[in-house]
């Protein structure tokens, strides 16, 4: 019975044992699980952020495009019609010979210098008009800022001190069948004095009034 005793209880200890190695010998791996399993989500949920952050900032930056090509395109289409109604205002002379954008640009830029030395010649030419209506016929001192006529020793001479066209001039005393001697133009302070002369068996005093006058005329009309 000793033995047997001996034997049981040996049995015992050694069932014990097995049943001590069989105890887990981390009671705190669900713990360490759920640590895991949270930290699997929070990288998720946080590349799930990035991603729609970077897909509005993709769809913020294809909606910039768009709009600035939209911006571009209306720009283009205004410069194409401001370009042509230009081009439509402008002289043949001043787009001949002319392609590029800049080179109408600067042709607009000489066309309009030349219309506003047309405008003040034209308003020199009114006033110039405007005081010759107001002067009497007779009145041949009006007509001495423009021409005059006086009596030299080889006969008569006609000084104009107004840029005119001789030829009209000469056609004009040709016309009246003046001889003329003699026709010199002189440049004089940027301007041009004209001295032509005549022989004085062919002019009288009362037609030197009226040639006086016809010439002042025809020097206002033509400056």
């Amino acid at each position: 019975m000793d033995c047997l005793s001996e034997i049981f209880c040996s049995q015992k200890i050694k069932d014990h044992g097995k049943q001590l190695i069989q105890i887990p010998s981390t009671p705190s791996q669900p713990h360490h699980q759920d640590l895991v399993k949270n930290d699997s989500n929070y990288k998720k949920k946080r590349q799930a952020n990035d991603n729609e952050r970077d897909s509005l900032i993709r769809k913020n930056l294809v909606e910039k495009k768009i709009l600035h090509r939209d911006i571009e395109r209306h720009r283009r289409h205004e410069m194409a019609t401001l370009c042509a109604t230009l081009r439509s205002n402008l002289s043949y002379e001043s787009t001949k010979g002319k392609r590029s954008l800049s080179d109408h640009m600067q042709g607009a830029v000489n066309y309009i210098k030349h219309l506003e030395n047309n405008i003040k010649e034209l308003e020199i030419k009114r006033k110039k008009l405007e005081n010759l209506a107001l002067c009497p016929s007779k009145d041949d001192k009006c007509f001495r800022d423009y021409v005059t006529i006086n009596s030299c020793d080889c006969g008569v001479e006609i000084l104009i001190n107004e840029r005119v066209s001789l030829s009209r001039v000469l056609k004009e005393l040709v016309k009246r069948q003046l001889n003329v001697v003699s026709c010199v133009s002189t440049k004089l302070d940027e301007r041009l004095l004209h001295r032509i002369q005549l022989e004085e068996n062919d002019v009288s005093c009362t037609y030197m009034d009226g040639l006086e006058q016809k010439l002042a005329e025809m020097i206002v009309f033509d400056s």
